[in-house]
């Protein structure tokens, strides 16, 4: 099931969502623009058009009793020193393995190389996946993590990245970016959670926050 930018949310639904009150207390992500700065409105402009999806897609996560008033995402401020490239360190064998989701999915993803950088006093280590579906591993880099404020300040399951590498052999990782799988607005949906590997110490504290139903 797809978002309505570029990223592809490996969230998959086999039921109707459950209904429920929206949360009425999100800051809307027009406030987190920067006058003048192209980058920011960018992401605000990204924000606005998912919020819109929300409200409006019959593909929406959100319950339909609910599309209609749904509150704006809540989001942090864009922070441009979150948007980074890095070359990546390919495997020379890359492993396949298995995901389980939240309803009990078996997912095949494809391990194929790693990126380091430096973040907080800390080295942060990051593994690129591709999904193996029946027509062929998929053309872009899936990155699910979750980060020190798992559980506080951002979904407990983690959130995701996608990301189509660079001809030069480097990727960019926009943690503006980072949403929530589809699975935290309702467990009817199948969602991978970030593996052991993925889970890291520190908090990124950029792109989407946890969603809290009242």
């Amino acid at each position: 099931m797809s978002a309505p930018s570029p990223s592809k949310d490996l969230s998959r639904s086999g039921a109707t969502p459950p209904s429920g009150p929206p949360h009425a207390g999100l800051v809307p992500p027009a406030s987190h623009t920067r006058g003048g700065d192209p980058y920011a409105a960018g992401i605000a402009e990204e924000r606005r058009r998912k919020d819109e999806y929300f409200r409006s897609s019959p593909e929406s996560p959100a319950p339909a009793a609910e599309r209609a008033s749904f509150p704006p995402l809540d989001y942090y401020p864009v922070d441009p020193s979150w948007r980074m490239t890095l070359p990546v360190e390919v495997y020379a064998k890359p492993q396949t393995f298995e995901l389980v989701t939240n309803l009990g999915e078996r997912r095949v993803f494809r391990r194929e190389g790693h990126v380091r950088f430096e973040r907080a006093g800390e080295t942060v280590d990051l593994q690129l996946y591709r999904e193996i579906e029946p027509s062929g591993p998929s053309a872009t880099f899936w990155v699910p993590f979750s980060d020190g404020g798992a559980g506080h300040e951002t979904y407990p399951a983690g959130r995701y990245l996608d990301i189509v590498p660079n001809p030069d052999g480097t990727v960019t990782l926009d943690f503006n970016r980072a949403y929530n799988p589809y699975c935290a607005y309702g467990w009817a949906y199948s969602c991978p959670m970030a593996p052991p590997e993925n889970r890291l110490k520190i908090a990124v504290r950029a792109g989407e926050r946890g969603y809290h139903r009242p």
